[in-house]
């Protein structure tokens, strides 16, 4: 494959948000009302319209043209020669309709190589009226290489050929031990239209040279400029990538999990326009603070000169979740929105998008099982945003039939504004074909408006003293030693990297610490602590807590109520306190302290101390050699896995202490307080 000469410009790196706001300032977003937007069907889903009798075509992609029309291809295997058609091995197809929904013209066979397997289409529509649409090409078995391409075909409004099918991939064979011969493994590819009228293609390059690279195009096909490869990282998944008003690039992509963010100017390695301190070459930024496993970002190029981004999110506790961040046209972030996805859908069909809309916001949809109406089925979901990241009015699904699996959806957006999804539904309940469309109206409820969200507060790369408000604040400490006030509210308080000290207040708050030494302090209400990396100092505080330690040696303290302590990864000291209180110290050797109350404490993996303390408690070793510990006032305590051969415990007490065999174990007896260890005799203790 041909490179552009010479090694990529160097990156202008950044820490992820130190220039977002600039370094020594805090800039707090107050956002008390917002415009509800209704996400309004324009009808029931309808059938598309794949090319044979089984009506089995898959991936659909849309694009809405500029003649009202719109466009909308598939991949296809025929299960025998249909419509004309004699591509029977993987096939992409494309029909025109109407703005609303009526076919228009015949269905075309958009591939002319017919060899192989051709699937994972993609489109956009261009400026000139027309679009353009990519796809991959597989080689046919038995061929003597591995050659997988993106191939490319671009057509006219009316849907006729603008010209023949172009190789965008340039093939760079290569030889390995044994002789034999390969070529670049371009798996994934995609096309965006340009403000000059052209379109770029990218695509990833899983051979030797692999990576993610692009190409510009100008309507007609020809080459602009050279190829260019815009990752540097190895083999990464196919990024997601828009062009601004301004002209800048913006690119987002996973590599191992985290994402990746780079701004570019036209030349898609030079520095982007109006975005200060890059130098000569692009802005980059690895949007990875907390370690959070972060998969498949998507972009979209918003009317006010910003862009918003959407990823996966897998995080260590509590649900899966979809992370919307809203930035304005110098890359400063507006806005950050988490969308918890309950019963979220298996790896297969966790698909979700984004679109920009010409009102000024923008609309996510996805995938989730559709437990909320009452069925195990898998559907299609979306919520719209405003332009400035906050969420206008109510999610709702968008799939008709709720019966069965709806999954792989598209969305365009039409030359009168309207939401054009493209999906599959492979339930059959209701439909012919499992292509299936359904059009929308996304628009503001005139003289309506909502509360929205919490007060926004960000601090910087440096040592920041940030302080919340009485009402419910998200806070992002970022970079720095930090000290955090969130006070009353139920607040969301990321402390980021740095020691940092965080003190929740009043309300039921999430505490996040990050990679190092963080204090986090529950103070009143139920929270729920996550010391993450590091070793930290985590205290609930009044309310029913969960304390989670994460990696590090932790200190975990439940305070007042009944509370759950997790110790996680590396040697803890885990203290119950007053009430009922749930204590796991984790994988490491721990120590864990009931304190007064009816407590259970699991000491987990590892060679671990449990203390029992006042209250009536069921004491777990775990794996390891544990020592158990009474002393004072215990109460009637059980352990359940005591081990004589590895295990030990230890009374201190002056009193007379008995041994009694009982049905349930040995029961051992001192003051006023006993023991029982269940399902032994007194001959294993002996």
């Amino acid at each position: 494959m041909c490179r552009s000469t010479g090694p990529p410009k160097p990156l202008t790196r950044f820490d992820h948000r130190e220039t977002v706001p600039p370094v020594g300032k805090t800039i707090k977003f107050n956002y008390f009302t917002s415009d509800i937007m209704t996400i309004k069907p324009l009808g029931p889903s309808k059938d598309l319209g794949s090319v044979d009798a089984i009506f089995d075509g898959i991936t659909p992609v849309s694009a809405g043209l500029k003649n009202g029309k719109v466009a909308v291809a598939w991949a296809q295997t025929l299960v025998f020669p249909a419509g004309g058609f004699t591509d029977t091995d993987g096939a992409i197809f494309v029909q025109l309709y109407s703005a609303g929904g009526k076919p228009s013209g015949a269905v075309k066979l958009v591939n002319m190589t017919t060899a192989g397997i051709q699937g994972s289409p993609e489109i956009t529509a261009l400026k000139d009226g027309g679009f353009v649409m990519s796809w991959v090409s597989y080689a046919p078995l038995g061929q003597g290489h591995n050659d997988t391409d993106i191939h490319a075909r671009i057509f006219n409004a009316n849907g006729s050929p603008r010209g023949k099918e172009i190789i965008v991939t340039r093939d760079d064979p290569h030889t390995v031990t044994g002789g034999s011969n390969y070529d670049d493994d371009n798996t994934s590819g995609n096309v965006i239209a340009t403000r000059d009228g052209g379109f770029l293609a990218i695509w990833t390059d899983g051979g030797p040279n692999e990576g993610a690279f692009a190409q510009r195009f100008d309507a007609q096909g020809g080459r602009v400029g050279k190829e260019v490869e815009i990752t540097t990282d190895g083999f990464v998944f196919l990024p997601g990538i828009a062009e601004l008003s301004n002209g800048n690039f913006v690119a987002v992509n996973d590599d191992s999990y985290p994402v990746n963010l780079w701004i570019s100017g036209a030349g898609l390695n030079d520095a982007p326009t109006g975005i200060s301190g890059t130098g000569k070459g692009r802005y980059e930024v690895d949007l990875d603070e907390t370690g959070t496993r972060r998969d498949h970002p998507e972009v979209a190029a918003l009317k006010n000169g910003g862009f918003a981004l959407v990823w996966k999110q897998y995080p260590a506790t509590g649900s899966n979740n979809l992370r919307v961040e809203t930035y304005d046209k110098a890359a400063r972030l507006v806005k950050a929105v988490e969308i918890d996805v309950p019963n979220g859908a298996d790896s297969v069909r966790n698909d979700f998008n984004i679109l920009g809309l010409s009102n000024g916001g923008f609309i996510v949809a996805w995938t989730q099982n559709e437990a909320d109406v009452g069925t195990d089925s898998v559907g299609i979901k979306a919520q719209a945003f405003n332009g400035d990241g906050t969420v206008a009015g109510p999610a709702r699904f968008l799939n008709s039939n709720s019966a069965g699996v709806q999954y792989l959806h598209d969305m365009t957006e039409t030359a009168d504004g309207k939401v054009w999804v493209s999906y599959v539904d492979q339930s059959a309940i209701g439909t012919v074909d499992q292509l299936q469309y359904r059009l929308f109206e996304v628009t503001a409820d005139a003289g309506k408006s909502q509360p929205v969200g919490p007060k926004q507060i960000y601090g910087t790369a440096k040592d920041d003293t940030l302080k919340g408000s009485a009402g419910a604040d998200e806070i992002t400490a970022r970079g720095g030693d930090d000290v955090v006030r969130a006070l009353g509210g139920k607040d969301v308080v990321d402390a980021g990297s740095g020691a940092d000290r965080v003190l929740g207040g009043d309300g039921d708050d999430t505490l996040r610490g990050g990679g190092d030494n963080d204090t986090l302090l529950g103070e009143a209400g139920n929270d729920k602590v996550f010391g993450q990396t590091g070793n930290d100092t985590l205290d609930g505080g009044d309310g029913n807590d969960r304390l989670v330690g994460g990696g590090g040696a932790d200190t975990l303290r439940g305070g007042k109520g009944r509370d759950t302590l997790n110790g996680s990864a590396g040697a803890d000291t885990l203290k119950g306190d007053s009430g009922d209180d749930r204590i796991a110290g984790g994988g490491a050797g721990d120590r864990l302290v009931g304190g007064a109350g009816d407590d259970t404490l699991n000491g987990g993996a590892g060679n671990d101390k449990l203390y029992g303390n006042g209250g009536n408690d069921v004491l777990i070793g775990g794996g390891g050699r544990d020592t158990f510990i009474f002393a004072g006032a215990t109460g009637d305590d059980v352990i359940t896995d005591f081990d004589p051969e590895s295990d030990s415990y230890t009374i201190k007490t002056k009193a007379t202490v008995t041994e009694v065999a009982k049905a349930g174990g040995v029961l051992i007896s001192w003051a006023e307080n006993s023991l029982l260890l269940e399902g032994l005799t007194l001959d294993d203790i002996a």
